[in-house]
């Protein structure tokens, strides 16, 4: 499925052929049905897949950024997230025109889990590896909601579909950012200690002063 979603998600779709029993006759056109014929049950015994690939599908059709017609208009609508995993890949389509304006997309094609942490935003995930939300008019049913900035674990063959409802830009994580400051710093608060201390020892002194002219 994980192959499927990278074939049907980049302009592309998977290529399979009608040899059930895997003869693999490169030239087929002359042979016999027990080649040729689709064997039927194959679809009833995975139901489950048929229905995903048929979600995958009707994905692609709804959401026009999943089919650029040129390598301009990709270029402008996607951007993939830049890391050193090995077997992993993850991208944003961009619609500004849609209610799915950031659409994220996480594969992991590697042999072992990965621990990723998500980019920032409020995800609403769609798609898994082995669900699909319900279809909609405008979409599909959010499986649940997954808060940016997390870390999730995604095992061998995982696949993520999840959408935001604004244009979400990509945030490196690489880059240590310095910590907020809250309140005034340690200086500011130092220097207006020392100034309290001033104005309220300068009465005092005032009054030393005087009753040492009295006496």
């Amino acid at each position: 499925r994980s192959y499927s979603v990278t074939g049907v998600q980049t302009c592309a779709l998977p290529i399979y052929t009608c040899d059930s029993v895997q003869r693999f006759d490169h030239n087929s056109y002359k042979s016999p049905d027990e080649t040729n014929q689709i064997d039927w049950n194959l679809k009833v015994n995975n139901i489950e897949t048929f229905n995903y690939y048929k979600s995958l599908i009707a994905l692609r059709k709804m959401k026009d950024v999943f089919r650029q017609p040129t390598a301009a208009l990709i270029e402008e609508h996607l951007f993939i997230i830049p890391d050193t995993l090995s077997g992993f890949v993850s991208y944003f389509l961009y619609d500004e025109n849609d209610n799915m304006k950031t659409i994220y997309i996480l594969h992991n094609n590697g042999s072992a889990q990965r621990d990723i942490r998500l980019q920032p935003g409020a995800w609403n995930v769609i798609a898994t590896t082995d669900e699909f939300g319900a279809l909609l008019s405008d979409g599909f049913e959010t499986l649940y909601t997954q808060e940016g900035g997390e870390n999730i674990t995604m095992l061998p063959n995982d696949t993520l579909i999840m959408y935001a409802n604004e244009i979400i830009e990509y945030m490196d994580y690489s880059i240590e950012l310095p910590e907020p400051t809250h309140g005034l710093s340690g200086i500011a608060i130092a220097g207006i200690v020392a100034g309290a201390i001033i104005v309220l020892a300068a009465p005092i002194t005032l009054i030393i002063i005087k009753r040492k002219k009295i006496l």
